[in-house]
């Protein structure tokens, strides 16, 4: 309930005192005469920046703070009875007169002083703190109680408050003999007091989320100093310190928490204070990150930001889904509420990119390679990964996760299972229907209805300007242009992917003429896709109009990008597609490919399959496109195979891991379409690939499918072609065979190289022949099978010494006399 002093309308007048900082106060009534009361921390009264110090006594302060506080006016009678409770009415009285007197010489017109009662003048030209205070504390009080999405008004009034705190209501104010006084002043104080505690543990969780650790510290600092018993504060502050790079300071936090409860309370911290210490004892960096950089303030969805950070923080909740069409936003909003979200787990946010990852077998491999995480050959990677798992509080983030659903699922169960303290964000097209998952299902942005036209409130109409403005600088539109930019938002149903093609355009064309353009590609589309949603219309209809408003040369270009996987750099562009610079320019300033800031480009997944659909309008021109595409990264294979015997092998790692799922797409296209040569151009550096990075599984997997493909293709060719597809078979299974042998997969690894030597030994490919034979040879070697392992280690040096490999004759001598 709120004191006599917190009464709404009270302090009306000087309501403009709460959001006024101090330091513009003496600005802003420069010129008056002002009386400044200050009581929070102690009293001090002045007038024009001059002490008032002529009052008779503490009790005639006293009597100021009371009359001014309360803004009542009072009877002499009462007042006597609350500051001199131990005299008689007739004392008391005369004892009021003299401090009256005094009132009257020193404040004059400030004091309404008459026969029967008195008052403070609170029509006069006053400041005071607590009122200031009190203010602040009204406005708050609607505030949601949740320190995750205040408005930065709301946090410059909490720090507003808790700068006028100085420190408690009348600090050392003490009177005798007025215990009516002293119990007012009890009150206030702590109803003060205790609001600023509120405060501070809003800034302090307001500033943990928004990632000012330092500031936020300042104000845990002054908590921990207020409410030492409070085990939050002192949480609060261990994470504070712990992501300001002070871990041994946040440990000592947590000794100086149990020794104040055990000394003052004879208590122990509660497990969750326990539990803190413990994983901020584990653990070296806490909060950390991955998520791409955004370039642009996100827009609107405030509402889905505050329901998604909830699920977050919900134990029963472990998985959250953003299910919707493609378009619509969901990496965007799921990147917001991690960036937001990522101090709430210590071990922070882990964004797993999947878009261009195209089986569920390479889900554990793109996870590891996200996490950074360093494998060896020795185990499993899914049981190296779990392992890592068990014991990080994480949020892994699997960004379009829907292609990988049906053999992904049970490794997201696994990982449910093994680590108690991970949780998943995932964006999907579908729901993954599994126990534990909060499905939020991604619409598009508000739209203004048909009667609002002309304001832009509305979070899509604020998107199309945002995008407008980074295609024309300074872009300003009319009520016409806004009644067209809510046309053209209420077309596409609010999506923002095709808000930001349509508002890439507003540099040549007006915005009435994009709003017409974009309804009539939508009746096209009408009569023919009925079976098609709306919403999907609606992006087709803005993609044709892209396309339309292409040159032919763009047009050419940007349909090559369909061939691209994932990343790509400006070389590759230029030597697959042709593109010049200009023309590639031209495409990212229309919002058709992005560029990273480290030099990357790439399309986003419905623009790249769009383009992918009008270059197979072409059945030439994709093959010749996705055969340049494969033959560039094949080659960029062999250029970097050498490396891997330099001091350049981490460089060598980075780039192809950078092009991985380009190469990738490159070496299925090549085994489909009976590329050989790039086949084997790539087979080397990609084998080197996987070895050296530790990918073993990942390695042997794809060139056991590889060989698959192979066979089939080998039925169906002439006796030549056959030959040189035996051959690449013999090749993929030899370096399928040293993976598995690096894995302790004896007995697969036999059978495979077996297989190997079986096709080689009849063909022209001694080379390969000659390393089957060794690898072979040292497998049996490993498990035992010495005299086996000396005959086809023997073998194998003798065709070295055939094809005068002076290399390979030096390895296989040193191995032999090994076995001697």
């Amino acid at each position: 309930m709120l004191s006599e002093m917190a009464r709404p309308g009270i302090f009306r007048q000087h309501y403009f005192f709460a959001i006024i900082p101090s330091t513009l106060l003496s600005q802003a009534l420069q010129g008056h005469d002002v009386l400044e009361i200050r009581l929070l921390g102690g009293v001090a009264i002045k007038e024009d920046d001059r002490l008032v110090d002529g009052l008779v006594s503490r009790k005639a302060e006293a009597l100021v703070a009371y009359l001014v506080c309360t803004g009542r006016t009072q009877s002499r009678e009462a007042l006597g009875d609350m500051f001199w409770d131990d005299r008689s009415q007739s004392k008391a009285m005369g004892n009021l007169r003299v401090i009256l007197t005094s009132l009257r010489q020193q404040l004059g017109e400030y004091v309404d002083i008459r026969r029967q009662t008195v008052a403070f003048n609170i029509d006069s030209n006053y400041w005071l703190d607590v009122a200031e205070l009190t203010s602040l504390t009204e406005m708050l009080q609607n505030e949601a109680a949740g320190a995750d999405h205040l408005s930065r008004t709301t946090v410059k009034q909490l720090e507003r408050a808790v700068e006028l705190y100085h420190g408690d209501f009348l600090a050392g104010f003490n009177l005798r003999d007025a215990q009516g006084f002293e119990e007012w002043a009890r009150f206030e104080r702590e109803r003060l007091r205790h609001f600023i505690i509120q405060a501070l543990h809003l800034l302090v969780a307001y500033y943990l989320r928004s990632g000012d650790y330092q500031l936020g510290l300042n104000y845990a600092t002054r908590l921990t100093e207020l409410d030492s018993f409070s085990e939050e504060a002192h949480r609060q502050m261990m994470l504070l310190l712990v992501r300001t790079g002070q871990r041994n300071a946040a440990l000592r936090q947590y000794e100086s928490c149990r020794h104040i409860l055990a000394d003052e309370l004879g208590v122990d911290p509660l497990e969750e204070t326990t539990l803190l210490y413990q994983r901020i004892k584990s653990i070296s960096t806490v909060g950390a990150h991955n998520l791409p950089p955004q370039h642009t303030p996100f827009v609107g969805r405030t509402a889905e930001l505050m329901l998604l950070s909830s699920y977050l923080t919900q134990s029963d909740i472990r998985v959250v889904t953003l299910v919707g069409p493609g378009g619509i936003g969901k990496t965007r909003l799921g990147t917001q509420v991690a960036l937001e979200n990522r101090t709430v787990f210590l071990n922070g946010v882990c964004f797993v990119p999947l878009a261009a990852v195209q089986s569920a077998d390479s889900l554990v491999p793109s996870i590891i390679e996200a996490l950074q995480l360093s494998v060896s050959s020795s185990e499993r990677p899914k049981t190296q990964l779990l392992d890592y798992l068990r014991n990080r509080e994480l949020l892994l983030f699997l960004d379009n996760f829907e292609h990988l659903v049906d053999g992904g699922i049970d490794f997201i169960l696994d990982i449910l299972q093994a680590a108690p303290e991970v949780k998943l964000l995932v964006t999907s097209r579908e729901r993954l229907n599994i126990h534990g998952e909060r499905v939020f299902e991604v619409g598009g942005l508000p739209i203004p209805p048909d009667n609002d036209q002309t304001t832009a409130t509305h979070s899509a109409m604020q998107l199309f300007l945002q995008s407008a403005n980074s295609t024309r600088a300074g872009f300003s539109p009319d009520a016409e242009a806004l009644t067209q930019i809510a046309r053209i938002c209420r077309l596409v149903e609010g999506m923002p992917l095709a808000i930001e093609l349509a508002a890439a355009w507003v540099h040549v064309l007006s915005c009435r003429e994009i709003a017409e353009d974009i309804e009539r590609n939508l009746g096209a589309l009408s009569a023919p896709t009925r079976n098609i949603p709306q919403r999907h219309r609606s992006l087709r209809a803005v993609c044709d109009y892209s396309w339309e408003l292409l040159s032919a040369d763009e047009q050419q270009v940007f349909q090559k990008f369909g061939a691209f996987v994932g990343r790509f750099d400006r070389e590759a562009a230029q030597r697959v597609t042709g593109v010049s610079l200009l023309t590639l320019s031209a495409l990212a300033d229309k919002s058709l490919v992005r560029r990273s800031a480290t030099g990357q480009y790439d399309v986003h997944e419905l623009l790249r399959q769009y383009a992918a659909k009008k270059l197979a309008d072409d059945p030439a021109e994709l093959e010749n496109t996705l055969d340049r595409h494969a033959g560039y990264y094949a080659a960029l294979l062999r250029r970097r195979q050498a490396e891997f015997e330099t001091d350049s092998k981490p460089q060598a790692l980075d780039a192809i891991e950078t092009a991985i799922d380009n190469i990738l797409a490159g070496w299925q296209w090549s085994l489909i379409r009976g590329r050989y040569a790039d086949v084997r151009l790539a087979l080397d550096g990609l084998f080197l690939f996987y070895e050296t990075g530790g990918r073993l599984w990942e390695g042997a997997r794809l060139f056991e499918r590889s060989v698959t493909v192979l066979e089939l293709q080998n039925t169906a060719t002439d006796s030549d072609d056959s030959k040189e597809v035996s051959g690449l078979i013999g090749s993929l299974l030899l370096r399928q065979g040293q993976l598995l042998h690096r894995l302790a997969s004896y007995t697969e690894a036999e059978e495979t190289l077996r297989r190997s030597i079986n096709l080689l030994r009849p063909l022209d490919e001694n080379r390969a022949l000659a390393l089957a034979l060794e690898q072979f040879g040292g497998l049996l070697h490993n498990v035992g099978r010495h005299a086996e392992a000396q005959e086809q280690l023997q073998t194998s040096l003798d065709m070295w010494s055939t094809i005068d490999d002076e290399a390979g004759i030096a390895r296989l001598k040193n191995r032999l006399s090994a076995l001697v």
